[in-house]
């Protein structure tokens, strides 16, 4: 049994990890392309 909890806190611990880095970097990335795209179309 405490395998098993272990086991589920682990992955929902990796679940919000993979999220949060999923989901940051993307902002930034799109605010690049924004700019970059006004940049070339200016």
């Amino acid at each position: 049994m405490d395998r098993r909890s272990f086991l589920k806190k682990a992955g929902a611990a990796g679940a919000a990890a993979t999220f949060a880095a999923v989901s940051y970097p993307g902002k930034p990335t799109h605010a690049q392309t924004k700019f970059r795209w006004r940049l070339a179309h200016s």
